[in-house]
């Protein structure tokens, strides 16, 4: 009995746990729109990767959430010391490398298509070389 109550615990919490995150009906990132916008850049120890990433919500509500781009190829170089690399806001569109005080929560309304001016930032890998000119190949997003 005991074990069939840690093992029915067990189910809830993880199925529970991964409900909350699923996000593939909620968001789209549309990959072929997006893009890669300036050469990246090495600062203090982080890599920075301006890109230009469309998203739609598929809702009918706002959602706010954050996002998290796949950079496989980039950390399998070393560039990036982690495969997924937090997009931020950036502060100025004409300054590729200002981050917005926001942080890295972005909003959107219903049923919106709209396009962000991120930096994705990551710790450095120590290789100095970007694989490809492409924007993230998937991208994570976390609602808030």
């Amino acid at each position: 009995m005991r074990k069939f109550l840690i093992i029915a615990v067990l189910f809830l919490f993880l199925t529970g746990c991964t409900h909350g995150t699923k996000t593939a009906d909620l968001l789209f990132y549309d990959r072929e729109k997006s893009a890669y916008v300036f050469d990246f850049e090495v600062k203090e120890n982080e890599a920075f990767v301006p890109c230009e990433i469309f998203v739609t919500n598929n809702t009918s509500g706002e959602l706010t959430f954050s996002m998290e781009g796949d950079f496989n190829e980039d950390y399998k170089n070393h560039l990036v010391s982690t495969r997924y690399v937090t997009a931020c806001l950036k502060a100025d569109p004409h300054d590729s490398y200002s981050l917005d005080t926001k942080g890295n929560q972005f909003t959107i309304a219903g049923n919106e298509t709209k396009v962000y001016d991120v930096i994705f930032i990551g710790v450095y890998g120590g290789n100095n070389q970007k694989m490809d000119r492409e924007p993230p190949h998937r991208i994570a997003f976390i609602i808030h």
